[in-house]
């Protein structure tokens, strides 16, 4: 009796299947970059940007008190709003005083931040 054994031919099944598309778009400047260190990389445009958005660091651009500012002046934002929603309905002159107390605390953290940021 002959028994038949055929090898399997062709590419071994992946280990791990990539089922799953995001979108992702670019400028052609970006695009023409990822492009090119894609190359450079020896990889797919795919794989590159794949490996990038799982293993790549992105660095934070504001620090720790840069964002603490940015919620302080984000309140600050908010007050003046409800402040001028109130002039509106009130008048504008029973407002006048907590209005200006406000753009000056404003004025003063924007100049801390415009001062800190040329010093880098």
């Amino acid at each position: 009796m002959e028994e038949n054994i055929r090898k399997k031919s062709g590419r071994p099944p992946k280990s791990i299947k990539l089922t799953q598309q995001l979108k992702v778009s670019f400028s052609e400047e970006d695009a023409s970059i990822c492009k090119r260190k894609a190359k450079s990389s020896n990889l797919t445009v795919s794989a590159y940007i794949r490996v990038m958005a799982l293993k790549g660091e992105v660095l934070d651009v504001f620090s720790t008190e840069n964002k603490l500012e940015k919620r302080v002046l984000t309140g600050v934002a908010n007050n003046l709003n409800q402040i001028v929603k109130e002039a509106h309905t009130y008048g504008l002159l029973s407002i006048k005083i907590e209005a200006k107390a406000m753009l000056s605390e404003m004025r003063e953290i924007l100049d801390t931040y415009k001062f800190k940021n040329q010093k880098l």
